[in-house]
This record gives C-alpha cells, sequence and structure tokens, in this order.
C-alpha cells in the first residue's frame, strides 16, 4: 500500500499491510516508481481533492512499471488512513474493499475514476 503521510502509513502498518508512505499527496513519485516495479499497488488516497488528485498522478506514473495499479479511499467518513483505522476499520474491511477496486490500466482510465 502506498499511503500520504507517516501517521497514515503507520496506521496501515499497524494492522499488518506492508506500506511505504509519501510525505505528501504530490510527493516521491519516482520514489515510489522504483520501490514498485511489477508490484501490485495500492494508492490509499486522502479523501479530499488534492489527496484524490495525488494519487491519481502517481497512478498514472505507476501503470508504466506496476503488475497492478489500484486507488482506494477510506470509507465511513474518514478522511485518511490513520483516521479510518482510529474509527475501528478492520484489515479484513480493508482487504474487501481493495478487492473490489478496479484495476487501472491506462491515464483516461485514471482520469474518469471518482474513488
Amino acid at each position: 500500500l502506498v499511503a500520504e503521510g507517516p501517521t497514515d502509513t503507520a496506521a496501515l502498518r499497524y494492522l499488518g499491510y506492508y506500506a511505504v508512505g509519501r510525505p505528501s499527496c504530490r510527493g516521491a513519485v519516482e520514489t515510489v516508481a522504483a520501490l514498485g516495479l511489477d508490484a501490485d499497488i495500492v494508492i490509499v488516497a486522502d479523501a479530499d481533492g488534492p489527496g484524490r488528485k495525488g494519487a491519481k498522478d502517481l497512478a498514472t506514473r505507476l501503470i508504466r512499471t506496476a503488475k497492478r495499479v489500484r486507488i482506494i479511499q477510506p470509507t465511513q467518513g474518514a478522511k485518511d488512513a490513520r483516521e479510518w483505522v482510529s474509527s475501528g476499520i478492520t484489515k479484513d474491511a480493508i482487504d474487501l474493499v481493495i478487492n473490489n477496486a478496479k484495476q487501472l490500466r491506462n491515464a483516461r482510465q485514471i482520469q474518469s475514476i471518482t474513488t
């Protein structure tokens, strides 16, 4: 999983995920791309405009090199992964969100999603 910020990353790791964090919704694109070569990547977007835009831009870069790219965002009114985990979301519930997320294959498809 790719999260926005250290506290979101820590929250996802607390649940047992292999998660890496970006310093912001726009940062570390090339670092994440290097880590995600031929990997199954799930971007956990913050539930706000900048978070969604940053997730879409990262996904647009990753579709060239990753095995699979998906974007999810917190449910139940949470604004970010840390708040989502703090609200009691379980790993099984997040796995369900991940498994239902559409695999993104091209830039046009990425820009059309609403997450």
